[in-house]
């Protein structure tokens, strides 16, 4: 059977609106780690993120909305348990945003080394491999440029990964610059 868990109720919490299915909507760094430490604090996200304040703005908000959903959807991913999840995540800029700051850096640095932990967020995958090694998801990982039917495309492709046992469930993931939505199919 497959259920889509879907927003019906918007909370606030400082200065963020976010949605019961993981719609994370956030200014900058600062706030998405206050949201990261206050969700922590109440138990929405049960147990620390590993690494989460070198992420980049693109894998915090990705993983925020992957942890909202998965509350929601009452699914317990402590660090002991795998779950058969898969990810597939869409976004129009691709990762332009975290290529800018490599080769800015890269310029600064003297055109000699751009840092290692700028370069792996110029892959568009970097923030859903983040979500999937944090939350234990060991089904599919795509990323996927939303051309023609967009995200509805994008679920209709994760619900036959299901119906061909690729997983028991797939989360899909929209972000931008400073928002992020998720959804989950079981």
């Amino acid at each position: 059977m497959l259920r889509l868990f879907l927003a019906e109720k918007t909370y606030k919490m400082f200065n963020y609106r976010f949605v019961n299915s993981g719609k994370i909507i956030v200014m900058g760094n600062t706030e998405a780690k206050k949201l990261y430490l206050k969700l922590l604090g109440r138990g929405v996200i049960p147990c620390p993120i590993d690494n989460f304040t070198r992420f980049n703005l693109d894998s915090k908000l990705v993983c925020l909305a992957v942890a909202l959903t998965l509350h929601k959807a009452k699914i317990d991913y402590r660090r002991l348990k795998k779950l058969d999840i898969g990810i597939i995540g869409t976004n129009k800029e691709g990762a332009f945003f975290s290529n800018l700051a490599y080769y800015k850096d890269y310029i600064l640095g003297g055109q000699v080394l751009g840092r290692a932990n700028l370069f792996i967020y110029t892959l568009p995958s970097s923030p859903l491999a983040e979500s999937a090694i944090n939350f234990r998801l060991t089904g599919p990982l795509l990323y996927m440029y939303p051309e023609g039917s967009g995200k509805n495309g994008i679920i209709e492709f994760s619900k036959n990964l299901i119906k061909l046992k690729q997983a028991e469930g797939m989360l899909v993931v929209n972000w931008s610059k400073n928002r992020a939505d998720c959804i989950l199919i079981i």
